[in-house]
Parts: structure tokens; sequence; C-alpha cells
């Protein structure tokens, strides 16, 4: 009897260190799951950082999602989840790479933005005019319109043709190639290493910093991972190696 009087746990009052423990040993769905109990969880769950390897999931857009959603399958499960994302909308936008839970998006500016699927947290890159081979092109009024790009490298760093310019959302599409994270961003310090045009190049940025810093060596880069604290990047003559943020 005594035992029936006693009031139920209150289980959004479980200690947050305990909580995020507990959530990082958990699969993606199981995660969702404790975001939705209570307010608490869900700042929990987002801070949480999951150290075991998880199962793959497909990550895709669907019409079924709406424009700010996305459909996420679980080969575990085999099972199909819809999450909502935050703006701009996800179907809007260009992904230029995932790595360590994160997406690598370009918006309609260009810019990059790094978005986690799963706890809608979002960082902003430096701009697009700060990289090396780029200069806005402005209006009467002052407002960004175009992009130029100028093409050198660092073997040649003399201008080999005109320049071009670009939309805005055109640029996206014709100059980014692949991006990498050093570390998963929610955690500290991290450096996203950017495969690019022209020619193909390197560049590299701290996230929360302000500008994109040219490494001025070959060309013609196919491919880049981040591996035991280093950067290696694949072009089609030899490998590249940079301890970035190591």
């Amino acid at each position: 009897m005594e035992a029936a009087c006693l009031a139920s746990p209150d289980w959004s009052d479980l200690p947050a260190d305990v909580l995020r423990s507990i959530l990082e040993l958990l699969e993606c769905p199981d995660n969702l799951r404790v975001a939705a109990v209570c307010t608490a969880w869900h700042r929990v769950s987002s801070e949480a950082v999951c150290r075991i390897s998880q199962t793959p999931c497909l990550l895709y857009c669907t019409e079924a999602a709406g424009p700010s959603g996305v459909g996420l399958y679980n080969l575990l499960e085999q099972r199909a989840y819809t999450i909502t994302l935050p703006d701009p909308p996800i179907t809007g936008r260009f992904v230029v790479g995932s790595s360590h839970g994160w997406l690598i998006t370009a918006d309609e500016k260009s810019d990059l933005v790094l978005l986690n699927p799963i706890t809608g947290e979002q960082m902003r890159l430096p701009p697009v005019t700060t990289m090396e081979h780029i200069k806005p092109v402005m209006s009467g009024d002052g407002v960004l319109e175009q992009y130029e790009m100028s093409y050198y490298h660092g073997m040649f760093e003399t201008p080999e043709q005109p320049t071009s310019t670009y939309h805005l959302d055109e640029y996206r599409e014709t100059v980014y190639s692949k991006a990498v994270l050093s570390s998963d961003p929610s955690a500290g310090d991290c450096t996203v290493m950017l495969i690019h045009q022209p020619y193909w190049q390197l560049s590299f940025a701290k996230v929360g910093g302000e500008t994109w810093n040219w490494i001025a060596t070959d060309t013609d880069y196919t491919d880049c991972i981040r591996h035991d604290g280093w950067f290696y990047a694949v072009n089609i003559e030899e490998t590249y190696q940079d301890d970035r943020n190591r």
C-alpha cells in the first residue's frame, strides 16, 4: 500500500550527464524518440555526441515530407521516418558533403551552412566573398548580384583566362566539388576542407571563423578525406596531406 502511494518519478529531472551518457550509446531513431519526450531531454539530446559506430541511415528528399522535410530510412529497423528541418528549406539547398553526422549545404547565395539533420542545429561558414578567387559584383544600389571568379592556381598565380561571373545560386552547382569536416563541430574546434573551382583547388575554413584560406598547391583534386588527424587529398598525379586542426 505504501508503495502504491508513492508519486511517479519525474524523468525530466534525470541528471543531464546520466542522460547524455545513455544517448551516446543509442541509434539515431532512438535519439529522435528521446528528444520528443520533454524539453529537458530535447536540449540534452541536441548536445550529445555519438561515440559508437552508428548503423548507416539513408537521408533523402521526398515530396511527402514537404520543402522543409527529409526522409530518413533506418537500415537496422527497415523503417522510414520523416524529419522536419529548420529554414531555409532543404529542397532549396545544394549538398556539398556529409561528415560526422552533419550535412554541408549551400544556401540560395551559395554560402555554406552546416546542418545536423537530427538535432536541427546549424552553423554558418565564412561567406563566398572571402574566398581567394572570388570578387563580389554589386548592383548600383550596393546589393550583391553575382560572383566574379579569376582563373589562377598555386603553380601559376597569373590569371590564365578572362574571369567568369555566376549568379548567386548558380555558383554552388558549378564551383563546389566536395567538403569534409575534421570533427563534429558541436564538440569543439572544427576545420572544413573544400575542393572547388577554379581548377579543383583546396581551401579551408574554421567553423566560427571569418574567412576561407586558400592552399596554394597543385590542382585537379578529385577527392578528400580526414583520417587520424590529417586531411588527405588526391589529384590525378599525387596525394596531398595536411594536418589542419590536428
